[in-house]
């Protein structure tokens, strides 16, 4: 689903982390001292899991023929799919996160937050029968948008691995820098530099930007901060 994976690069971070432990750092000093957060990290991947087995629940041949069906002139079938089944999705979210919430101090306070950003942000891409991802059955749109991505990213610092960021407590002075602000603050400095980036792109690219920037100053989690 690589046009979905765009869309959903593009609506800012709902990836989680994909860091892996090795045997042999458990096996060190230092093991014992983030033991805590290593088991926290390791739940968090068996919801990371239960996640996109929910999700790929809901991509099964026969659902996306109907999508293909409803929607014959769509290239990105993946992608209206995704927004026919966003209430789905969100709940498969939701269901992860009553879990999530409970795995440390951070995630009670972060994974509300990080839920809200998640709905707000499939609203925003799914609103009006998806008009914004039609933006994305244009090969050239898409070659612009990974181009602006790539551009791009290290504006979002850390903000992809939830796991530390959202999720697991940690002593790590530069993860424990992303609060919530700082969260909405990179993602806000994310669409900053892609508004900039995607000028030489259509204008239905500009407009989809334009459109993910004032959702996110003007919505919940993060209007208080920006």
């Amino acid at each position: 689903m690589s046009s979905l994976s765009l869309l959903i690069t593009f609506g800012v971070f709902i990836t989680c982390s994909t860091l892996v432990l090795s045997d042999s750092f458990e096996s060190s000093p230092d093991y014992e001292i983030w033991k805590e957060y290593f088991e926290c990290q390791r739940k968090s991947r068996v919801q990371r899991l239960a996640f996109k087995e929910c999700i790929s629940n809901n991509f099964e041949a026969l659902e996306l023929n109907e999508t293909q069906r409803l929607y014959n002139k769509i290239n990105c079938v993946e992608c209206m799919h995704f927004c026919r089944k966003q209430d789905n999705i969100t709940e498969c979210f939701r269901e992860s996160a009553l879990t999530l919430q409970l795995l440390s101090n951070k995630s009670a306070h972060m994974v509300p937050f990080v839920e809200k950003l998640f709905e707000t942000t499939v609203t925003t891409i799914c609103d009006n029968d998806g008009k914004m991802i039609t933006v994305y059955d244009d090969e050239d749109n898409k070659n612009c948008i990974k181009k602006s991505g790539r551009e791009c990213k290290d504006r979002l610092g850390m903000v992809n691995e939830l796991e530390s960021v959202a999720y697991c407590d940690t002593a790590d002075p530069e993860i424990e820098a992303y609060t919530k602000d700082n969260i909405c603050q990179k993602m806000l400095d994310f669409l900053e530099c892609a508004e900039k980036s995607v000028k030489s792109c259509s204008i239905d690219v500009q407009d989809s930007v334009s459109i993910l920037m004032t959702k996110l100053r003007n919505m919940e989690p993060c209007s208080q901060y920006l």
